[in-house]
């Protein structure tokens, strides 16, 4: 039953990254919505991922020069400025996991925080401890590496 569940969640999670793909061959230049398509290739459908990295190093490359545009009014510019630094976390989260790159990894990661515009906690007290070695990895941390598995039965939780 738990893998029936879980072949549902991942047939979801496929159509929302049809749809993400949709929307950004639709708004090429939208940093959000290009980061998004991304973000679940990396975080769920783990495909794609030369593709996935592509498209964050364009959400880096476009959130940089929009943000030079200074008639962007105040709620414009914190939309874009978190979804830049949203596209420099999740590029650091495709380092960590899929690329076990911990160096660049937390390159990417600390321009996150740097960026902002809102904390971080999960990456100031998580992830950057745990690339550091500062903490051991926790079940969360595994659990994102293989989500969309089919569960075993006799592994314990």
């Amino acid at each position: 039953a738990a893998n029936e569940a879980l072949e549902e969640a991942f047939e979801i999670m496929r159509k929302s990254g049809a749809a993400y793909r949709r929307a950004a061959e639709l708004s090429p230049e939208d940093v959000r919505i290009v980061n998004d398509t991304a973000l679940i290739l990396v975080y769920y459908l783990h495909e794609d991922l030369e593709y996935a990295e592509e498209l964050l190093r364009r959400c880096v490359e476009m959130g940089a020069q929009q943000l030079e545009n200074e008639e962007l009014d105040e709620d414009a510019r914190w939309e874009l400025e978190n979804a830049w630094g949203d596209a420099h976390q999740n590029l650091g989260v495709l380092y960590a996991i899929h690329k076990d790159d911990k160096a660049e990894a937390q390159r990417w990661l600390e321009r996150s925080i740097e960026i902002g515009p809102d904390p971080r906690p999960l990456l100031s007290q998580f992830w950057l401890p745990y690339l550091r070695g500062e903490i051991s990895e926790r079940r969360d941390l595994e659990e994102l590496k293989t989500w969309g598995q089919p569960c075993d039965p006799t592994r314990e939780h």
